[in-house]
């Protein structure tokens, strides 16, 4: 198998992996539930609500395949990994601003200036608000550090900043409030996989960077 072929394996099987163990997945009960992923795949729930979790898929690949592209053993899998991962963000990007743009998940454009304001707030709703006004710019700024610089300084900074950057705007995306818990990462079990791949990633590319 060619090292182009394995690369597309490797997002293959991220792929399959979040469709099983994240899509079909129940909050509610706790354990893999086949019905949620029939949901998704005939769209009985609907056309929209199969779109809603594909897009929440495909961040969720994006980002790993980012992260598994910095893991050791995939350096010749690196460039193409990178690839993917723009790809699928992007069309995350696309469709989230198609879905969410001036509702709660993506706030107008002229709201952003008080988000700092937002952030210190006491109150958990303006804080909400601060939150995702910050995971859309931590996610801007994530698709501008994938596009490197030739030097060693600046692809050491992007690489580090691409890590920072889609791990925050995952987690201040998927932050909820309620009364009985308090702040709290809401999110399937299985969607912890990129912190892993993240921690592994940049360990692995700081002993690239200074372990010589």
């Amino acid at each position: 198998m060619s090292w182009i072929n394995r690369s597309l394996a490797i997002t293959g099987a991220t792929t399959a992996s979040y469709l099983v163990l994240y899509t079909g997945y129940s909050k509610e009960k706790k354990a893999l539930d086949p019905s949620l992923l029939a949901d998704v795949l005939l769209a009985r729930r609907g056309p929209k609500f199969s779109i809603m979790e594909f897009n929440k898929l495909i961040s969720l690949v994006g980002i790993s395949t980012l992260m598994l592209a910095l893991c050791p053993g995939m350096e010749k899998e690196q460039a193409d990994l990178t690839i993917h991962s723009i790809i699928t963000l992007s069309v995350h990007s696309l469709l989230s601003s198609y879905l969410f743009y001036g509702k709660a998940n993506i706030p107008p454009v002229q709201e952003f200036p008080s988000m700092p304001m937002d952030l210190v707030s006491k109150d958990p709703k303006q804080l909400g608000k601060g939150l995702k006004k910050l995971a859309i710019l931590a996610g801007a700024l994530c698709h501008l550090t994938l596009f490197k610089g030739d030097s060693w300084f600046g692809k050491c900074v992007a690489t580090y900043a691409t890590i920072d950057l889609a791990l925050l705007h995952f987690t201040t995306m998927e932050m909820k409030h309620d009364t009985s818990n308090g702040w709290s990462l809401a999110v399937r079990p299985y969607a912890y996989l990129p912190y892993a791949l993240g921690i592994v990633g940049a360990a692995n590319q700081m002993v690239k960077d200074f372990g010589r």
